[in-house]
């Protein structure tokens, strides 16, 4: 772990994956081949030395946040589960309930949901849809 940091980790998901006729649960890396780190209490992020900030990926407050209450203390984001009514998405259970807004695209053939928080990033989380009316 760089100086600096507190915590560094690499931020994963769980997706649905169509592996011989049956879907399977697997995780894999939100951002595949960056690290992220909760800086040392009482750090700066201007204190962090370009060195470090090269093998640390760097998220603005909302995405931190967002990254905090979707993976947890685990680091790991889980699948959701939710509906399409009357073209809207309701999220029924996992860590994208009441996160409805954030949602700028659903991949139902892929089971993921593409999160925006900031205008211009997004990433993909799972997301099963079970109807749409």
């Amino acid at each position: 772990m760089r100086a600096g940091a507190a915590d560094a980790f690499e931020l994963t998901r769980i997706v649905l994956r169509r592996e011989a006729g049956t879907w399977v649960a697997r995780a894999e890396a939100v951002w595949p081949g960056y690290v992220l780190a909760e800086p040392t209490p009482g750090l700066a992020a201007d204190d962090l030395a370009a060195d470090d900030l090269a093998a640390v990926g760097a998220l603005t407050t909302a995405e931190s946040a967002l990254v905090r209450r979707l993976g947890g203390a685990p680091h790991v984001i889980q699948a959701s589960q939710g509906r399409i009514e009357a073209g809207r998405l309701v999220v029924d259970f996992g860590p994208l309930v009441g996160l409805e807004p954030l949602v700028m695209k659903i991949d139902r053939h892929r089971r993921l949901a593409w999160l925006g928080s900031e205008p211009g990033r997004s990433f993909a989380v799972g997301l099963e849809v079970t109807s749409k009316s």
